[in-house]
């Protein structure tokens, strides 16, 4: 689906949200592998945010996800 605009703009959560029947903050986690675009626009918006990091960066400046993982295993404990 294309919507006319791209993460981190608030529209682009605004139609997630809509999409997906408007769940409360607190139910949603945004996973991702970008810092700027992903991570940044979910923290924008009030949500939890998992970043992928799959290159081993390590998190570095103003933008801190709630939860980093370096291998798509380890998402599965912060699911359960």
């Amino acid at each position: 689906n294309e919507i006319g605009v791209a993460k981190p703009d608030k529209a682009f959560f605004d139609y997630v949200q809509k999409l997906t029947n408007y769940p409360k903050p607190h139910e949603v986690l945004v996973i991702g592998d970008t810092l700027t675009s992903d991570i940044n626009g979910g923290q924008s918006y009030g949500f939890d945010t998992c970043w992928f990091d799959f290159n081993q960066e390590g998190v570095s400046g103003k933008v801190q996800p709630t939860y980093v993982i370096t291998q798509l295993k380890e998402l599965k404990e912060i699911l359960l």
